[in-house]
């Protein structure tokens, strides 16, 4: 009867299982955006931003940012008129909220690699796998 063993580290564990939280945080910010697309969802939520830098707005094409600040309003233009969204700002539609969900998964997974190094407490957390000798 034949015995086998598997120990993994607690540095490997740490990895494996910081990535792995990173992985799903991903995840997850994709299913948000494409129930945002799709389904007109408003999952990742938007913010009032008040100033914001973009390329796009470089008028040479030069790839240089122009900066846009002390928004107090923005207006859209539809096919049936203008609409002044009067919030006080300009509407960031989800990219601060999708930012700030990964720094706090970054933030769990790092904690939870760092806690996997203390031996006693990562013991509860890694498997052993034992088998049993057979009669």
């Amino acid at each position: 009867s034949e015995r086998f063993s598997l120990t993994l580290s607690p540095v490997f564990m740490a990895i494996v299982a910081f990535c792995f939280s990173m992985t799903i945080g991903v995840l997850w910010e994709f299913f948000e955006c494409f129930m945002d697309q799709i389904f007109l969802f408003d999952m990742q939520k938007d913010f009032v931003i008040h100033e914001f830098s973009s390329v796009v707005l470089d008028p040479e094409n030069r790839n240089r940012a122009v900066t846009i600040k002390e928004i107090t309003d923005v207006i859209v233009v539809t096919r049936n008129g203008e609409i002044s969204l009067g919030l006080g700002g300009y509407l960031d539609v989800g990219l601060q909220d999708t930012m700030g969900d990964l720094l706090v998964n970054l933030a769990g997974a790092m904690v939870f690699a760092v806690v996997m190094q203390w031996k006693k407490l990562a013991q509860h957390f890694i498997p052993v796998m034992q088998y049993r000798e057979e009669p």
